[in-house]
């Protein structure tokens, strides 16, 4: 299990796993009521889609049904009801390079941020699922590789953090960097 949270009234827990599955837990049973793989259709061959991170909507921003939005380490994220049914998705458009590797949603949660594996941080926008902006930020963030002058590697992001008042987006790198972004 990677990553969990508990519904806003507190009758459930979702979780997400290495295997790209999400399950639904009764919270008092402890029952699994449901199990789903956001995306993905039986049969399908999946090579590394772990569920990195799973957050829950704001009332305001979700219908009646309570939406989460859940994150994998591949290049999509998937906006979905608690019980699976998926609403739409969202994509940094790279099948190389454009894995997620960490995410976050802004205060409102209006806006999901995206840490890719090329080091840019892709913003959407959750109720239309459009890629609004890129941070590019994977030429700003590079570490020296001790092979030669002037060699330099792209830092991967680990963290990602949204301000809760401000529109600040806070990364942290692979190798202990942490640098505040405007979006």
């Amino acid at each position: 299990m990677n990553c969990c949270v508990i519904t806003k009234d507190g009758s459930h827990v979702v979780t997400g796993s290495s295997d790209a599955t999400c399950k639904l837990w009764d919270y008092q049973t402890t029952e699994c009521i449901a199990t789903y793989r956001p995306g993905l259709s039986a049969g399908d061959i999946v090579m590394d889609a772990s569920v990195l991170h799973i957050f829950l909507l704001p009332h305001t921003i979700a219908s009646a049904a309570e939406m989460m939005i859940v994150v994998t380490k591949f290049h999509q994220a998937y906006l979905l009801t608690v019980q699976g049914k998926l609403i739409r998705s969202f994509s940094s458009g790279k099948q190389v390079g454009g894995s997620f590797t960490c995410a976050t949603i802004s205060p409102q949660g209006k806006y999901l941020y995206g840490a890719a594996e090329d080091g840019n941080v892709y913003i959407f926008d959750t109720s239309t699922g459009k890629l609004e902006h890129t941070l590019e930020v994977s030429d700003k963030l590079t570490k020296k590789t001790g092979s030669g002058s002037g060699s330099s590697l792209p830092m991967e992001i680990i963290g990602l953090s949204h301000h809760a008042q401000r529109n600040i987006v806070a990364t942290t790198t692979d190798d202990g960097q942490l640098v505040l972004w405007k979006p």
